[in-house]
């Protein structure tokens, strides 16, 4: 049984999330309890434990702390859910927040917020 992680909310309900970063492996099976399959880490560094389930496909995007993601980046986020959300599975996208990154959160927010606009627009957003 799995335990849910750090800051764990739903951006778009059942399909695309944030959180804190997961530390124990009960955080990836809580993830898979809930369903999703894709996890898109933002960090430099290989987030500890994600090789403890399998089933959850980690996605890689190494965003240097105290930096902006670039349009790049944001592509392939884009693309990552694009392509998991065309074969029925769930994104999910997690943040670091630890006081060596905490200037990044802010440009990571605009990142995310944007990101999941369009994606909001994307997948059954309001036409006007």
């Amino acid at each position: 049984m799995g335990v849910q992680p750090p800051n764990f909310s739903w951006v778009l309900p059942g399909r695309l999330a944030g959180l804190a970063l997961p530390r124990l492996p009960a955080h990836y099976q809580f993830l898979l309890d809930q369903g999703v399959r894709h996890l898109v880490s933002l960090t430099e560094r290989r987030p500890p434990h994600s090789d403890s389930c399998p089933s959850l496909t980690l996605h890689r995007l190494r965003i240097p702390d105290f930096c902006s993601p670039g349009p790049e980046q944001i592509d392939r986020f884009l693309k990552i859910v694009d392509e998991a959300n065309a074969r029925g599975e769930w994104s999910i996208c997690q943040i670091q927040r630890t006081q060596t990154d905490q200037m990044a959160y802010f440009p990571m927010e605009k990142f995310l917020f944007c990101t999941a606009f369009k994606f909001w627009k994307r997948f059954g957003g309001d036409e006007d």
